[in-house]
């Protein structure tokens, strides 16, 4: 659930801030790579929880906005045109929040991004038709 994931992602945050307090022995040859990954923990997960509550309040308004203007019907489309758009505003929002200055190419993230989440989106499509067929059909005897 999402409350779990934000409470694990919380735990992370601060655990990784405790880990990078540790001060290491002069043998230890790994403490800046932790260093160099965890260091920037905060603003990406704060960031991702941010835009995720954001976006998904958004993609609600917009999917109850589109089933207005389609009457009720055509719910993949619907679903895809809601879905796409909220991931486009997500990507780029957490893309500048959570990466800018980290990267060398933060347009290359964010299309990247966006291409990978849009095939995922229209992989779906085929699924959710699926389900709510199977939902339509079965008995609740």
């Amino acid at each position: 659930s999402i409350t779990l994931t934000n409470f694990s992602m919380i735990f992370f945050l601060i655990v990784s801030k405790i880990h990078l307090l540790y001060v290491p022995s002069q043998y230890d040859i790994t403490h800046q790579s932790f260093h160099n990954i965890l260091s920037n923990s905060p603003r990406i997960i704060i960031s991702s929880i941010t835009v995720f509550f954001f976006t998904q309040k958004l993609d609600v308004i917009f999917f109850e906005f589109l089933k207005k203007i389609f009457k009720g019907k055509f719910f993949l489309i619907r679903m895809a045109i809601s879905s796409v758009t909220s991931q486009l505003i997500d990507t780029i929002l957490f893309t500048f929040l959570a990466l800018s200055g980290l990267v060398e190419s933060i347009f290359d993230v964010i299309i990247l991004s966006f291409l990978i989440k849009s095939l995922v989106i229209l992989c779906a499509i085929p699924f959710t038709k699926l389900s709510k067929f199977i939902v339509k059909n079965v008995s609740y005897e």
